[in-house]
């Protein structure tokens, strides 16, 4: 009888704590995290950060500090080794009306020429043609734990001389 008292309390303590113990909800995890060598203060009421560079807004871009523009960076860092082939990129400021200086496309710098550098020590060249569009950019697959483009060359720019990428993504296609 003592035993089954015994059990019959266990499982009431059990219960009564099961039920009041509250379900464990993980962080949420980003199987990417975006990094650079540095980023522009806030101006004109804009950010600049690099995580900008992946939020899926084209109205939103990450510059670098003004004295990085020469050795700048931006990269994606993955969570773990990830096969990719490509990469988007809308390497400008896209914002069709700003307040009152209209689109912002053709006064900042755009990247033309840039180096991809991937964490097994390789690099990939690029060209990126002058337009206010994503373009994908396709290379020989390999894993790595991210992709960094470092520009090398811009378009000029009509008013600032702020390099911008709005859109930056690394893939695979077959």
């Amino acid at each position: 009888m003592k035993n089954i008292l015994y059990v019959g309390l266990l499982l009431l303590f059990t219960y009564r704590v099961q039920s009041q113990q509250r379900a464990y909800i993980p962080p949420v995890n980003s199987s990417k995290l975006y990094s650079a060598s540095s980023f522009m203060p806030e101006s004109y009421g804009i950010s600049y950060f690099p995580s900008l560079a992946g939020d899926q807004s084209l109205n939103t871009w990450w510059s670098p500090s003004s004295n990085d523009r020469e050795t700048c960076w931006l990269q994606i860092n993955f969570s773990e080794k990830k096969r990719i082939n490509n990469i988007k990129i809308h390497a400008g400021s896209h914002y069709l009306s700003f307040k009152n200086l209209g689109n912002l496309y053709l006064k900042n710098l755009r990247i033309r020429y840039a180096n991809l550098e991937f964490s097994d020590g390789t690099t990939e060249f690029i060209e990126l043609d002058d337009i206010d569009n994503i373009q994908t950019k396709y290379f020989a697959s390999r894993f790595t734990k991210f992709v960094r483009i470092r520009p090398t060359g811009y378009y000029a720019s009509t008013k600032w001389n702020d390099p911008c990428v709005s859109f930056f993504n690394a893939g695979y296609e077959q």
